[in-house]
């Protein structure tokens, strides 16, 4: 198995660097040698849509707010999923800090993974 990866972002900050947008493409390409099942499609290709909004409400604390859409075509299923996030960040002092993460994620929706050889 190998996979070719590109990931392209863009970031601004504004309102005197309290808020900050990042935007990005992230394509994914997975490549499997299928040894067992010649005939059957073995690899899976992905696109990612995102974007990050940061808000610094404080000098110690920040939320940021994302969003990415990734549409997936794969050997078994494709799917198409849209995958919001929020995270809180305050930092105590420079050595330590409190992060929470609350987001939804996918998974590669197959009955099995892909068979790379039979023995």
């Amino acid at each position: 198995m190998f996979n070719i990866t590109s990931d392209t972002q863009k970031g601004w900050s504004f309102n005197g660097d309290k808020d900050s947008l990042i935007a990005g493409i992230a394509i994914k390409r997975d490549f499997y040698q299928n040894y067992k099942y010649t005939f059957q499609k073995s690899d899976r290709t992905s696109l990612g849509l995102y974007t990050s909004y940061t808000h610094q409400f404080a000098p110690k604390f920040s939320a940021t707010l994302g969003l990415r859409g990734e549409a997936i075509n794969d050997f078994d299923t494709d799917q198409n999923v849209f995958l919001p996030q929020l995270q809180t960040l305050y930092k105590f002092n420079e050595n330590l800090t409190w992060y929470t993460n609350i987001g939804k994620s996918f998974y590669y929706a197959c009955n099995e993974q892909p068979i790379l050889y039979d023995r």
